[in-house]
């Protein structure tokens, strides 16, 4: 009896290992198709991949302002609330952090959208990124 039942308990290590293993691909396939991506921009020549690194870095910064913490948030008081048995706390949180991300970055996205012309023209005098702008501020929602 004494047997079955440490084999019924779930092992600490086994779940850590699982779900190291399981970060360590995501991060393995993420670089992987980073430079993968990166390649077949090379291609085009270093202007291009200059004009699009620089759409991805105005996309990541203005993604960061559009989540305004909240991942952080989240990430602190699911635990709280899971640990406290505050069920209904726990779906508040994550459903109020879902619709407040989800309206601010659909105006984030908007606002790139139609100021993608003064931002490429006015601060980095290229013309070539206001279509890799408007392109990319599609992708802030998600």
């Amino acid at each position: 009896m004494n047997e079955m039942a440490k084999s019924d308990k779930i092992n600490p290590f086994h779940s850590l290992l699982q779900g190291s293993l399981f970060v360590l691909f995501g991060l393995f396939a993420s670089k992987l198709l980073t430079y993968v991506y990166r390649l077949i921009i090379a291609r085009e020549g270093p202007a291009d991949y200059g004009i699009i690194s620089l759409g991805i870095t105005v996309i990541t910064i203005i993604s960061i302002l559009a989540m305004l913490g909240l991942n952080d948030a989240v990430g602190r008081f699911v635990p709280y609330y899971l640990g406290k048995k505050k069920l209904s706390n726990l779906k508040g949180a994550i459903i109020a952090s879902l619709a407040i991300s989800l309206v601010v970055s659909l105006l984030f996205a908007a606002a790139l959208y139609l100021l993608s012309g003064f931002i490429s023209l006015s601060i980095f005098h290229e013309p070539r990124l206001i279509v890799v702008l408007q392109i990319l501020s599609f992708s802030i929602p998600f």
